[in-house]
């Protein structure tokens, strides 16, 4: 299933952490909030996704929404600005 929200980012972050099978890997986490800020959280983006938010600009996002074996998740496939005079409605 697709998913479409828009997001006014807070704050970006990235890291790195060793994976149970003992590899290094990369984090990409974003602080977000919607609906004049009175939902605020964290997701996990990939690092192409990462690289196009900025601070305190909102952004139309996309993702699948997936079911495995160790869970289910949103992967965000996509970002794009919202246009001041073309906000999106929720």
């Amino acid at each position: 299933m697709l998913i479409k929200t828009t997001l006014k980012i807070l704050s970006k972050k990235n890291g790195s952490f060793t994976a149970k099978d003992g590899s290094q890997r990369r984090s990409y986490r974003v602080t977000y909030s919607q609906n004049e800020n009175e939902i605020v959280g964290d997701i996990n983006v990939r690092q192409d996704v990462f690289d196009i938010l900025e601070k305190g600009k909102e952004y139309d996002l996309v993702g699948e929404y997936l079911t495995t074996k160790n869970g289910n998740y949103i992967a965000w496939q996509s970002a794009k600005p919202v246009s001041p005079n073309n906000k999106s409605i929720l």
